[in-house]
């Protein structure tokens, strides 16, 4: 039995035996010319500000909104602090990682990372699809507090 074998670097079968007849050799399509704008390694801090604001804005409205109760202060208050570790956790790795290996320096404002692009596990985003990403459920999350809340307050 001939075995055959095929080359990906070449997209062409390797050497094969007089005796067996060779199926076609895989042509790949043309591929897409690289795009111009700038890759980034990680996301913008913008984007994690806006991830982090509406988290923050949540706990505000829990406040604003069960201020007068004790009982529900409280768990607000505990709320906040499991908030505090949500976001200071990065933080402090971030800080740990620029302390061994140095600062992380992006070249562009917000408005040039939405235009630029991002390597993920997955594939390549551009800025604006890691914003929606990152950002929709935060911001669905604050948007539905403010109405629940909002709703509670008229009551």
């Amino acid at each position: 039995m001939n075995k055959l074998a095929f080359d990906f670097q070449r997209a062409a079968p390797l050497e094969a035996d007089a005796s067996c007849e060779l199926a076609p050799a895989f042509v790949p399509a043309e591929q897409p010319a690289p795009v111009a704008s700038p890759f980034f390694q990680g996301m913008h801090p913008g984007v994690l500000g806006i991830m982090a604001g509406c988290f923050v804005f949540m706990m505000v409205v829990f406040w604003l909104t069960f201020r007068g109760q004790s009982e529900a202060t409280f768990m607000v208050v505990i709320s906040a602090v499991y908030l505090a570790m949500y976001i200071g956790t990065p933080l402090v790795m971030k800080r740990t990682r620029e302390a061994q290996y140095g600062a992380e320096q992006h070249e562009t404002d917000f408005a040039g990372f939405l235009q630029g692009r991002m390597d993920t596990f997955t594939g390549s985003l551009t800025g604006w699809e890691v914003l929606v990403q990152a950002c929709s459920i935060p911001v669905a999350l604050a948007l539905a507090t403010f109405g629940i809340c909002v709703a509670i307050a008229m009551s």
